[in-house]
């Protein structure tokens, strides 16, 4: 705390201000095991013997002052290397690890013996591609789910309780698709990988598309998975220049809100979702709440 405090009066830039420190206790000896610049970490509903988490990156220190070059004139400055994401996965009984580069999230699914994680490039690394990718703890081998080209958008997935997960995806980078996302469902045993709902399928309604801003779940056993949907939102207007945009707000005694809690929700509402679902054996999708009823509540998904 002082050297947050300390480091706060004077103003520290973020990325340089005090990390935690990530301690892990074995109870029965007393040991602890430290590593500093901790970021996050994830483990499993039911802990057995693995975690994964994630440490700042450190970055390189400059030259000492003082040093020049023989010859200015053929001096080069150094190229600035941005430091890569690493994901530490441990076995908390052996504290063996093992290391995953370009890591942008990442989650266990319940049972803890496969961890899905997305891969974010850095913005000058031209192999790497984002992806979706599956770990599978007792081997230690992953295996990739989907890719796509620079720009994809690919979100974690929720697993279900029969060994399949579903995830948010859009590999179409062209302007006209960015918006377009879609729903996958794949199955892990088998490697099968199918769209299961997208802005295309019959009994959507005209005007509505697939939100990423509703969560996914599965029923329990798997058949069916519910998602959010929501009308299309209007296109902004790139015809005028931000400054030249006309900004105008109207309240009234007789509303609701006051217009700073107006302003407040309206980011809430632009994100509202309404309950859909599908089902994954027949492909028929169901929409559940509208604008007529906005909250449907799904009570032991059967």
């Amino acid at each position: 705390f002082s050297q947050t405090r300390t480091a706060k009066i004077k103003k520290v830039k973020k990325d340089e201000m005090p990390k935690d420190t990530l301690a892990i206790i074995d109870i029965r000896s007393g040991e602890i095991k430290k590593y500093a610049n901790y970021k996050s970490h994830n483990t499993p509903d039911k802990l057995y013997s693995t975690i994964a988490f994630e440490l700042t990156p450190a970055k390189e220190k400059p030259a000492p002052k003082g040093e020049k070059p023989a010859d200015k004139k053929d001096a080069k400055k150094p190229e600035k290397k941005a430091p890569v994401k690493e994901l530490y996965v441990m076995d908390i009984n052996t504290l063996a690890i093992d290391t995953i580069k370009n890591v942008a999230s990442y989650r266990f699914n319940k049972q803890g013996d496969i961890l899905a994680y997305t891969v974010e490039p850095e913005k000058k690394d031209t192999v790497t591609v984002p992806a979706l990718m599956l770990y599978t703890v007792a081997t230690g081998e992953s295996k990739e789910v989907i890719s796509g080209p620079k720009g994809s958008k690919i979100k974690l997935p929720v697993f279900s309780e029969v060994g399949t997960l579903a995830f948010y995806a859009n590999t179409d980078t062209s302007k006209a698709a960015k918006k377009n996302i879609e729903i996958y469902f794949y199955n892990i045993l088998s490697g099968d990988l199918k769209v299961a709902a997208n802005n295309r399928m019959e009994g959507l309604k005209e005007g509505w598309i697939v939100s990423e801003n509703g969560s996914l779940s599965f029923s329990k056993d798997g058949g069916r998975l519910f998602f959010g949907t929501a009308p299309k939102p209007l296109e902004k207007d790139t015809s005028l220049v931000e400054f030249e945009q006309p900004q105008l707000d109207i309240w009234s005694w007789h509303d609701d809100y006051l217009q700073p809690v107006q302003l407040m929700k309206r980011s809430r509402e632009l994100k509202k979702t309404y309950t859909a679902y599908v089902n994954l054996d027949n492909g028929k999708f169901v929409q559940l709440g509208d604008l007529d009823v906005p909250n449907v509540v799904v009570y032991n998904k059967q």
